[in-house]
């Protein structure tokens, strides 16, 4: 999972040659992430109680907390869409090499999909929307919680050296 974090929060700035810069204002950094960490797993955990599949728990939790996000802070909209379809793009790629070094993975040890009973190049519909929803909320989330915005990534000058 960690790998799906790191990916799914830097694939839009890598792909667009993005940083991510202060934006200005001062508030309590960690206590924002630490609430709507909190806030994410609620929802999930909620949603989980009465009987909604943990992964699509998670994915609602995920996207309906981004979502918040991204009411308040509208310049994340098109980086996390971005960010969200780089994210599931990855996903299937490391989904179709899973496939490819664990033959059937998919039919032996993942569930039959709930609610999208389809498959991509294979990959369960579900798991590329759990890629995706992933994406989405690891774009806006660090960039809401701490304040920052994405700005193109300054070239160095060949001139000086």
């Amino acid at each position: 999972m960690a790998q799906l974090g790191a990916f799914s929060s830097t694939a839009y700035a890598v792909a667009f040659r993005r940083t991510v810069v202060p934006r200005g204002g001062t508030s309590k950094h960690g206590w924002r992430a630490i609430g709507a960490i909190m806030l994410m797993l609620a929802v999930a955990g909620l949603l989980n109680a009465v009987g909604v599949p943990i992964l699509y728990a998670a994915v609602a939790a995920m996207v309906s907390c981004a979502v918040g996000a991204l009411v308040v802070r509208p310049d994340l909209v098109l980086p996390s869409l971005w960010g969200a379809g780089l994210s599931g793009i990855i996903y299937l790629g490391l989904c179709l090499l899973f496939e490819l070094l664990v033959p059937g993975v998919f039919e032996r040890t993942w569930r039959p999909s709930i609610l999208l009973r389809g498959r991509f190049l294979g990959v369960p519909l579900d798991e590329l929307l759990y890629g995706v929803g992933s994406g989405l909320a690891a774009t806006v989330f660090p960039a809401w919680a701490f304040r920052l915005e994405f700005t193109p990534l300054q070239r160095p000058d060949s001139r000086s050296g």
